[in-house]
């Protein structure tokens, strides 16, 4: 019985993961006895070929011998396993009313669960990044071509993102991960079913929200936190979009709203919460709407920058 309510339980995760895989604040949390040996299991998150930056690398203020790259297309895999690392670390857990020879006998079992719903959720993830990225950007092969500006397509939202990663120089591993995306400004949280309705209704129908910068997917892995790599990648993405990047003048995010230590982090590098576009309770408890917050913060503009450059 113990086995069947972990398998049935396991599946309505994973599904309802899979439709919402960039809601911020999806970290569950959840820790069990099977965790080592589920994270052993699990591939390490490695990367092979990111397109160094080396400006943006040395303007945010990274530890040494971590760089910063834009991600390409042989990299998605380290990057699948970095974002179901950090945001789903254990999915099955195990009762804590459990007896000590029940959980000897489960221990095995759910850590094997919780490492095929990480090897689906991972080539999920990995899917949906390369789609927003777009196959034409991650063989880019160039700075510029990487950066750009994403736009919006009718009826798709392929390419609309970039993906930038922190990289440790000596070990090639992929220590973090950002998504930037062109997206409109409606505080809405996204959603891959969403955002596909939304492109194809611009074929009809005039945007009615103007078009923002958006940061979204911004995760360390577990051993690399508390050593600045988070905030630095956060200040590069500032870069990429600003005045001397895309042109925009802001900068967008969500946050749970239950993640206080996270909104604190975001408050210390400027961001603001907006909250007339918090969901109200209703649409929490009826319609199921994430409960996060709406961030801004407000970029230089490229005069401001260069005047604080002069000395």
């Amino acid at each position: 019985d113990q086995m069947q309510v972990l398998l049935i339980a396991s599946l309505a995760l994973v599904s309802s993961l899979h439709r919402h895989p960039r809601a911020p604040g999806a970290a569950l949390q959840l820790r069990s006895s099977a965790q080592r040996c589920a994270s052993a299991s699990r591939p390490r998150a490695q990367t092979r070929s990111l397109i160094l930056l080396p400006e943006l690398s040395a303007e945010a203020g990274l530890p040494e011998g971590v760089v910063i790259g834009a991600v390409e297309e042989s990299d998605l895999g380290a990057v699948g396993n970095l974002l179901v690392g950090a945001f789903y670390p254990e999915l099955v857990t195990l009762s804590l009313g459990l007896s000590q020879l029940e959980r000897a006998l489960l221990e095995t079992p759910v850590a094997w669960i919780n490492n095929l719903i990480a090897l689906y959720l991972a080539d999920s993830v990995r899917s949906f990044i390369r789609r927003r990225v777009g196959g034409e950007r991650l063989q880019a092969h160039s700075r510029s071509a990487a950066l750009s500006t994403p736009r919006l397509r009718a009826g798709t939202t392929e390419g609309s993102s970039i993906a930038l990663a922190a990289a440790d120089v000596a070990t090639g591993k992929l220590l973090a991960f950002v998504e930037l995306t062109v997206r409109p400004l409606d505080g809405r949280v996204p959603s891959d079913m969403l955002d596909d309705v939304d492109a194809m209704l611009r074929f009809v129908l005039p945007p009615a929200d103007p078009l923002c910068s958006y940061l979204c997917n911004l995760c360390v892995a577990p051993h690399s936190r508390r050593r600045g790599i988070g905030s630095a990648l956060v200040l590069a993405s500032q870069k990429v979009v600003g005045p001397s990047g895309w042109g925009h003048d802001a900068l967008y995010l969500h946050v749970a709203a239950q993640d206080v230590p996270t909104a604190r982090l975001y408050q210390s590098l400027g961001f603001e919460a907006l909250r007339h576009y918090d969901p109200k309770p209703w649409q929490v408890k009826f319609l199921g709407s994430p409960h996060v917050t709406f961030h801004r913060r407000w970029l230089p503009s490229q005069a401001d920058a260069q005047q604080a450059a002069v000395p």
